[in-house]
Formats: C-alpha cells, structure tokens, sequence
C-alpha cells in the first residue's frame, strides 16, 4: 500500500474486491480502520452539509444554522463511527449465518473501505442535490448513489468472506434491515 489514499480510491474503481484484496494483503491494524471510518464520517458530514443548511434555513429561528450544522458534526464525530462498528459487526453475524468465517476486522475493513471507495459518489450525490432544485431528480440521484455504495460494499463483503457472486451478497444488505425488523416484530 505505498500508494496515497486518494490514489488507492481510485484505483479501486476499475475493481472493487481488487482493491478490497489490496486491503486485506496490508498488515491488519486497527488504527487504520479508525482513521477509515472517522475520515468517511467526516466527509459524510461534508456531503450532508447542504442538506443540514436548507433544512435550518426552513426553521426560521435564528441561529438555527449553526444549531443544525453543531448537531450534525456531532453526531458525525461520536455517533455515526458507534453505529457503523454495529453495522459492520451485524454484517459479519450475517456472513457467519451463511457459513462464512472471517474475523471481524474483516466486516469492519469491508464497510469503511467501501464507505470511502463510494465517497466521490456520494459526494457527487449531495452537490447534485444542491445544484439541481428538482427534487424528484435529486430523489432519483440519492438511490443511485445509495445503490452504487451498496454495490461497492457487497463487493467488499464477497471478497473479505469469498463469496463468489457479488449479487448475492448485495441482495442480503438490501433484505438485512427488512430481515432483523421482521425479527424484532416477531419477538414482540
């Protein structure tokens, strides 16, 4: 990994599990995970931003910006890395139902790395979103973006627990969230 982050992100486009398999063959070391998913958390705030300031702009209170934005960074810095560490460690609890057994670190170097590989995407997502005041356009722009981030992560997942197909694995995150509220309904 003598490549630059910025460098190895877009290496990764031309192949995800290559790129994914790059990751894997470095030494595994949690501070890198830590920075992955802070530095991901981080942009992902930044993507949010003009999001976060059209909807204060709509509370009319004042200050009601710097409330919004305060709030979000926040939640970006202290809460978003808690709940992507449970994201990735019921990722790897469902890879495990499925009979694959692969280290935790895995999962979580699965879901930052793919977080970061799709930043662009989602970064590109949220500037559209600003720029264009159709909102439908902007819906439509969003789902992309979100699939292509699932896609990404499916592809992580497959390398990090060798899974042949890619699909099935993006199938399982799309259907995971329905899965897990089913079963806490049924354990009502």
């Amino acid at each position: 990994m003598a490549a630059g982050l910025v460098d190895e992100i877009r290496a990764a486009w031309p192949g995800f599990r290559a790129s994914m398999a790059r990751q894997l063959a470095a030494p595994p070391r949690e501070e890198r995970l830590l920075f992955y998913v802070f530095l991901g958390c981080f942009l992902g705030f930044i993507a949010g931003l003009p999001g976060a300031i059209a909807q204060a702009r709509l509370l009319e209170e004042p200050d009601a910006v710097t409330g919004v934005v305060a709030g979000r960074i926040f939640a970006a810095i202290f809460f978003a890395p808690l709940f992507l560490y449970g994201v990735a460690a019921v990722s790897v609890l469902a890879m495990r139902l499925a009979g694959k057994k692969q280290s935790f670190y895995t999962g979580r170097l699965a879901l930052f790395w793919a977080i970061l590989v799709a930043m662009p995407v989602l970064l590109g997502a949220s500037l559209i979103e600003a720029l264009v005041p159709v909102r439908v356009l902007a819906e439509i722009i969003n789902l992309l973006a979100f699939l292509a981030f699932v896609w990404i992560w499916a592809s992580c997942l497959a390398q990090g627990f060798e899974v042949k197909r890619t699909g099935t694995v993006a199938v399982g995150i799309l259907f995971l969230p329905v899965l897990l509220s089913f079963a806490a309904f049924s354990l009502r």
